[in-house]
């Protein structure tokens, strides 16, 4: 991935995901990633990120990142085994499952 500050210094993170940038004066630095390789169902809780250099030791700045997880949903519509063509689908968000279907108990007739 790619790191860049507002400077104009640029760097790629290394095969753990560390960036460095040695000699930053000092003031308010945004600093930005960009990728690839970022995934396309991954995101990151912020980007940029705005800090203030003080020319006085280090400072960390890490960029959490988390997969937005996906899935497809495949089906068929058909009634007595014979597919409908041109039916449209639509899907509600959020997902809520439709409840069971009611379940009746017929009881015997007395005699």
């Amino acid at each position: 991935m790619s790191v860049t500050l507002s400077t104009g210094h640029s760097t790629a993170t290394n095969a753990n995901g560390h960036f460095r940038f040695d000699s930053v004066e000092g003031g308010s630095v945004t600093i930005t990633i960009s990728g690839p390789p970022i995934p396309p169902d991954a995101t990151f809780d912020r980007t940029p990120a705005t800090t203030t250099v003080t020319c006085v030791g280090a400072v960390v700045i890490n960029f959490a990142g988390s997969y937005i997880r996906t899935a497809r949903i495949l089906g068929t519509v058909t009634i007595d085994n014979m597919a409908l063509p041109g039916v449209r689908l639509s899907l509600r968000a959020p997902f809520t499952p439709l409840p069971p279907p009611a379940t009746t108990v017929l009881s015997p007739s007395p005699t």
